[in-house]
Formats: structure tokens, C-alpha cells, sequence
């Protein structure tokens, strides 16, 4: 059996981020495997940026990009606090790009063995009729991946059932 001496985990952290970085934590040390945390902030979230930046000459698209990682990691500090990672060895990191090209070029420049991802926390309908990132990764990634399914899927799969049919998916 392959050993994972790196792991990757891509962390959304509007998402689940405390649930999938906490089994991330735990698999590292288990296996004594470098963690390399990732979080990506999407283009199109950038491009949203750039239009502000248009409509003002005081508005610094730079400026606010690197406010914007900061917090990121600073976000994933406070939510490592919550895990007892003293004794991993961690790295955080932030790009901005399409995520599931960044996740797999990452993964790719980082040469790890495992990438772990977990699911929003909020359902979007859209996704029913384009690929998510979750989707992506598991058609493109040529590294192996491990999908972390948090305690609310139950309730989010029977809110989508509800969504679709106006139905209690018990009848």
C-alpha cells in the first residue's frame, strides 16, 4: 500500500472548513504526513475586485487582494488553534485562480500524495446542471483524493429533495 508522506487539504473557509481541516489534522498525524493547507480564492471573486476597482480612483484592487489572503490565513490560524497541531507540520497557503486548476497544480508542485476536500455547506442548484470543484477534482486529478462528507449532508440532502419535489423525503 502507497504511503502519504504529504497530504494536501483544500480548505474553503466559508464552508466547512472547521469539520475537513479537523479530519485533515487528525489523518497528518496518524500517518505523520506533512500537511500543506490550501485555499483559494476564486477568479471570480477577483473579477468582482476588478470591477470595483472601475468605479473608484482611491480603490486598490492589490491593496485589498492582499488584505483579502491575509485574512484568509489568518482565518485558517484561528481554526488550527482549535486542533491540537503543535506537533504536525503544517503550511498554509492562499492562491487565487479557478480552484480546482489550483487545488491540482498545487497538489502537482508540492508532490503529495493525498488531496482532501470536503463539500460546501451550503447547497447550490446550480451545481445540479454545472460541474463543481469537487466534481472536477475527481475527473482530473491524477493524485488520489479523499472527500470528507461532514454531519450535515443528511439534512442538506433532504432540504434539496424538499427543494425539488415539495415532498418529505420519509414519504
Amino acid at each position: 500500500m502507497k504511503t502519504f508522506n504529504k497530504i494536501l487539504l483544500a480548505c474553503d473557509i466559508q464552508s466547512n472548513a472547521g469539520e475537513v481541516l479537523a479530519y485533515g489534522c487528525q489523518l497528518a498525524g496518524e500517518l505523520q504526513a506533512e500537511l500543506v493547507i490550501l485555499n483559494v480564492i476564486s477568479q471570480r471573486d477577483l473579477f468582482a475586485l476588478k470591477k470595483a476597482a472601475v468605479y473608484s480612483s482611491t480603490f486598490s484592487e492589490k491593496k485589498y487582494l492582499n488584505q483579502w489572503i491575509n485574512s484568509h490565513i489568518h482565518q485558517l490560524e484561528l481554526l488550527l488553534e482549535k486542533y491540537h497541531t503543535s506537533d504536525l507540520q503544517i503550511r498554509k497557503t492562499v492562491k487565487v485562480g479557478l480552484p480546482f486548476k489550483e487545488i491540482i497544480e498545487t497538489a502537482e508542485e508540492e508532490n503529495v500524495d493525498l488531496i482532501v476536500i470536503g463539500p460546501k455547506k451550503q447547497f447550490d442548484l446550480s451545481k445540479l446542471f454545472y460541474s463543481s470543484t469537487a466534481d472536477k477534482l475527481f475527473r482530473c486529478s491524477p493524485i488520489p483524493l479523499l472527500s470528507v462528507r461532514p454531519k450535515h449532508i443528511p439534512e442538506q440532502r433532504y432540504a434539496l429533495h424538499h427543494e425539488l419535489t415539495g415532498k418529505d423525503s420519509a414519504a
